[in-house]
């Protein structure tokens, strides 16, 4: 158990070391997703709305590593169509989507994803 009597430090030493709660929560690390996210990142990305959320630099490159997962095929139909678009199977990690959260998507097939299915 740590005794705090050990503490090496005099008061104000190393006041630099330490940071506000939300110094630290701008600073923390979402390391479950590929690149590693910002939580203030996942913060604003998830502030915005889902239109311009597209149209961000992050959404881009989520996009393309799920695209390129595909490997060209539409993961419903396995056709290699001359379109994929990505689609979300959930919303609940927006801003800092896993792997699983994304399917890439025949249009046709993406139409009848969005006619059946109710997105969590």
């Amino acid at each position: 158990m740590f005794d705090y009597r050990d503490w090496p430090y005099e008061p104000g030493e190393h006041d630099d070391m330490f940071v506000s709660g939300q110094d630290a929560m701008d600073r923390a690390i979402v390391l479950f997703v590929d690149p590693p996210v910002l939580c203030s990142e996942i913060i604003a990305l998830r502030g915005m709305s889902y239109r311009d959320y597209l149209r961000t630099d992050h959404w881009q490159q989520t996009r393309s590593r799920a695209l390129s997962r595909s490997g060209g095929y539409c993961q419903m139909c396995e056709t290699q169509p001359l379109w994929l678009e990505v689609h979300h199977l959930t919303y609940v990690r927006l801003g800092c989507e896993a792997e699983l959260d994304l399917i890439a998507l025949c249009p046709e097939c993406h139409k009848l994803e969005h006619r059946t299915r109710k997105p969590s």
